[in-house]
This record gives C-alpha cells, structure tokens and sequence, in this order.
C-alpha cells in the first residue's frame, strides 16, 4: 500500500521525505507519496530553510499485511 506524507514548512524550504527531495509550493506545503512494506517502515522528513535551521522528524508505520 501507499501513504501520502504531506506538511507545512517555511515558503523556499527544502523537504526530503526518505533521501528524496519534495517540492515545496509557494504557502509551504508539500505532498510525497511513500510505499509501504509489511512490518514496521520508518518515514524520514527533513526540512531546512533560507535561515538554516533545521527540523528532521521520524515516523514509524505498521504495516500489517
């Protein structure tokens, strides 16, 4: 099956969702569309902006198939 991770960030921020690179609108919003497998999947967000700060937030899903 597949999830939609989707969030808001800073407008010009650069959003990667498990290494690969999301884009990001113009409010900040992006959308990525992740695979699962059976058992447990971690989901990697990393945000950084203009300012250089940074965000990173691990998900963890269940699968259970």
């Amino acid at each position: 099956p597949r999830v939609e991770v989707r969030g808001v960030t800073a407008p010009r921020a650069v959003v990667s969702v498990n290494g690969e690179v999301i884009d990001v609108d113009d409010q900040g919003r992006f959308t990525a569309v992740v695979t699962l497998e059976e058992g447990p999947y971690l989901i990697q967000v990393i945000a950084s902006d203009v300012s250089g700060n940074l965000l990173e937030e691990d998900l963890v899903v269940i699968f259970e198939g």
